[in-house]
């Protein structure tokens, strides 16, 4: 793993954590509106009825960062789906956390709405079933199934009903392999966890080795389900990580000053560069349009190393609006990503500074502007006694829309004012941090 320096001419401040067991993540950064099924997931019941779609906004909850894009919904019936660990990866040891972000709108006598399962998609190995239902008392409960013959077999555990609808829950659920025997494997559920390095005691776990369901021999696949119209519910998806250790543990801090895609004359200039380096093989640069991710160019790392280095790749085809992102991959085959810049290639009639979105956030927020022509160009955030607290841009940019992501981590909650100067245009806007 390393600590990236991301820099070109567009400079912004935020950090971004990883962790070298990740299997996979999940933000739902595709274009609003499109289907998973566009976007590199597999239908394997209900294909193209009520098909699962990307739509507009995404979860929060305080100390937990993955939750930038999009979300996805779901309802009580229609199409399931489900996706490789983006590394590839079919584990068959060890443990498998699953951490995602749930608002549930509404629900019924409990169906399961999330599972991983084996590298063949058996139906009879749909394992780790997270579960949502209304209880007597009208709150919530959350519950998990080991597999569906455990859940069959009546071996299903519910949280305690305390939970409620419209409000957004962290969910870590657990499946560890147990070496022993072929029906001892352990699941374990969480629901907001302290976001610390040490893994807690979970709200329960279970173990079934007396029914004759067995264990799975591996998990290689997440998937997202719609459940029946008599039991599922209506709920919201976002910020999904499935990693090999507790999710908080070991996080090293990515610190990506800027990462920018640029017009210049023959094509779309991507740029970046890293101060330090460790296990570095290669960068993939991933480009998005249309909401499908390609390989546009892989560039080779420099192993280890304590010296700075600068990458680029020029991307030769413009087109109105494209997203791209770094994959960084380790000798190892662990795969890293970098938060998604955005670039808008349309013609701009005038100059504009944008509102913030989200706004209230946190910790981060993207600030939108465009420039009619060439310009020197500043943008500062500032207290509300005027005083400097981060430079975001300082230097040429290129006519066009940019995207800046602000990370607000270090400061304390309050109303904020960015200001752009560029050329004779100047403009203010107020942002609300919320913590």
């Amino acid at each position: 793993m390393k600590k990236l320096v991301l820099f070109s001419m567009l400079v912004c401040a935020f950090t971004l954590a990883i962790n070298a067991q990740t299997l996979m993540t999940e933000n739902f950064e595709y274009t609003v509106g499109t289907l998973l099924t566009a976007n590199g997931y597999t239908a394997h019941s209900s294909a193209g009825t009520n098909a699962q779609t990307v739509v507009a906004g995404s979860l929060s909850y305080t100390g937990y960062a993955l939750n930038s894009g999009n979300s996805l919904k779901l309802i009580n019936s229609g199409e399931d789906v489900n996706k490789k660990f983006i590394t590839g990866d079919s584990v068959s040891s060890g443990s498998v956390y699953v951490t995602f972000l749930v608002k549930v709108d509404s629900a019924k006598t409990g169906d399961y709405f999330l599972h991983l399962s084996t590298p063949g998609m058996s139906t009879s190995a749909y394992m780790l079933r997270v579960y949502v239902k209304n209880a007597v008392n009208g709150k919530l409960a959350f519950g998990l199934s080991k597999s569906t013959a455990n859940a069959t077999a009546g071996i299903l555990k519910y949280t305690d009903s305390v939970y409620t609808t419209g409000t957004t829950y962290l969910l870590v659920a657990k499946y560890q392999f147990v070496a022993a025997t072929d029906r001892d494997d352990i699941v374990s559920l969480w629901v907001n966890p302290a976001t610390a390095a040490t893994e807690p005691s979970p709200l329960f776990s279970i173990v079934d080795t007396a029914s004759s369901a067995k264990d799975c021999s591996s998990l290689a696949s997440v998937c997202f389900r719609q459940g029946s119209a008599t039991a599922a519910s209506f709920l919201t998806l976002d910020g999904l990580k499935i990693s090999k250790s507790w999710p908080f543990a070991s996080v090293v801090p990515v610190e990506l000053s800027a990462f920018n895609a640029s017009v210049v004359n023959n094509g779309v200039a991507i740029n970046w560069a890293t101060a330090t380096e460790t296990n570095n093989r290669k960068f993939v640069v991933e480009k998005n349009v249309n909401g499908v991710w390609s390989i546009l160019a892989e560039v080779a790392g420099n192993g280890t190393s304590t010296n700075r280095h600068s990458y680029s790749v020029i991307d030769p085809s413009v087109v109105d609006q494209a997203q791209y992102r770094l994959q960084q991959v380790d000798f190892d085959g662990t795969v890293h990503y970098s938060n998604i810049v955005v670039l808008s290639a349309k013609s701009v009639k005038a100059f504009n500074l944008s509102q913030n979105y989200p706004n209230p956030f946190n910790p981060t927020t993207v600030i939108s502007y465009s420039l009619t022509e060439n310009s020197n160009v500043t943008l500062k955030v500032y207290n509300m006694l005027g005083k400097e607290v981060a430079t975001l841009v300082e230097g040429m940019q290129s006519a066009g829309t940019h995207n800046v992501q602000f990370n607000a981590n270090s400061l304390a909650a309050g109303t904020y004012f960015y200001t752009i100067k560029a050329g004779n245009f100047t403009s203010t806007k107020k942002l609300s941090l919320v913590k």
